[in-house]
């Protein structure tokens, strides 16, 4: 009778991650912004319209991509994005599928066509050199971004703040679903360009145990750095923070490092 037991909840727990997990994935909030001059626009494959925010840096030659976390927009991210603008780095967020003025349902499918249509909008429209464009991606944005990673192997380079490993890590130290939900383990081994790690030793939000395993996923060069005593909310907040995202953004690792930022 206790097996029966286990299986049915078992079961009635694997319901609920296929029916609802999107519900939790994507908080899309009430757009926090109006369109301004600043504000862009590109397109999906199937005609959705896709939200974006370009800040150039005047004689910047390269361009972060920025893929914000759940529960974000552009108006709640631009402060981050003006920071990159105002440290000499050209930098292009833009809001998923149902996020911000972005139109549509949000999924992951539709995460990852988002941030292809940016790559496209960068490369075509913008005109960076693939070489010269760095993928940022903060908590769920670290799906997004290792999409285009393990899409693009020569893009400069790879950032991750807070990311997941899989979906299922976030809140679980083992892996009880039978199919992949965010999974930037598989993607990280992909990854042929360069990648910095930033994690949080506080974080409980995306616990560390996941920025563990993408450290030990990643085949290329690789920097994972803790922010010591440090949540998940305010990783941008750390000391040493910018300092080791533009040193990487100008100079990405050769080698395989970790490091430590004391607060």
């Amino acid at each position: 009778m206790l097996a029966i037991g286990f299986a049915v909840a078992y079961a009635l727990i694997l319901l609920f991650a296929r029916f609802f997990a999107h519900v939790i994935i994507f908080p899309a909030p009430a757009p926090t912004y109006a369109a301004g001059s600043e504000n862009v626009f590109f397109k999906l494959e199937d005609g959705t319209d896709i939200a974006g925010l370009y800040l150039p840096a005047e004689n910047s030659k390269y361009c972060v991509i920025y893929s914000h976390g759940n529960g974000e927009d552009l108006g709640m991210i631009e402060p981050i994005l003006r920071t990159f603008q105002a440290t000499g780095v050209s930098v292009l967020g833009y809001d998923y599928v149902g996020y911000g003025l972005s139109k549509g349902k949000p999924s992951e499918k539709k995460l990852y066509e988002a941030a292809d249509a940016a790559w496209k909008y960068a490369t075509e429209v913008l005109k960076f050199d693939e070489n010269d464009i760095v993928l940022f991606g903060y908590s769920l944005g670290s799906a997004p971004a290792t999409h285009l990673a393990a899409r693009h192997p020569n893009a400069r380079a790879l950032i991750i703040s807070g990311g997941v490993a899989k979906g299922v890590y976030a809140i679980l130290p083992w892996n009880i679903v039978p199919w992949d939900i965010l999974n930037n383990v598989s993607r990280i081994e992909k990854t042929k360009a360069p990648i910095l790690f930033l994690h949080g030793t506080r974080d409980r939000i995306v616990p560390p145990r996941n920025a563990r395993m993408n450290f030990a996923a990643a085949k290329s060069p690789a920097r994972l750095v803790w922010l010591d005593d440090t949540g998940h909310l305010e990783l941008s907040e750390s000391d040493g923070y910018w300092t080791e995202i533009l040193n990487f953004i100008k100079t990405p690792t050769d080698e395989k490092s970790t490091g430590n930022i004391v607060r």
